[in-house]
């Protein structure tokens, strides 16, 4: 678990860092564009219960492996409870679904920045070791 929690530090670091800068950027490019930056956040909000709830289940699987309980992916889980969060943002908000959809996309490359940046970090370790 400790390679599990200096990877969630890594992510974490790399997720802060690419929404400030996104949003940041989607003031500048939109000339502050309100409504458009509250879609993007919903969007990167959306990202941040998604990934909660991924880190919630990787950390139930080592304990689950041991005991011999089947695991599974809790996709459709995680599916339904996305899908849902956004058809109630879209049934009672007007919100502007290609913020939401760059807000993924770059939460998304956050997500392969931070496991590229973590292997660089964790080979390096390793080479240390040896």
């Amino acid at each position: 678990m400790k390679e599990f929690d200096k990877f969630l530090r890594t992510f974490f670091s790399v997720q802060l860092t690419f929404f400030f800068v996104s949003v940041a950027l989607v003031l500048i490019l939109t000339g502050g564009d309100v409504s458009f930056l509250a879609s993007f956040i919903v969007g990167y909000s959306i990202m941040f219960v998604d990934y909660f709830l991924l880190i919630k289940f990787s950390r139930q699987v080592p304990e689950k492996v041991f005991l011999g309980k089947k695991t599974g992916s809790q996709f459709w889980k995680r599916f339904f409870i996305i899908a849902l969060l956004l058809l109630l943002v879209a049934q009672f908000t007007s919100v502007d679904f290609f913020a939401i959809i760059l807000a993924v996309a770059i939460a998304t490359s956050g997500v392969a920045v931070s496991a590229v940046k973590f292997r660089k970090e964790w080979e390096g370790c390793r080479s240390t070791e040896a």
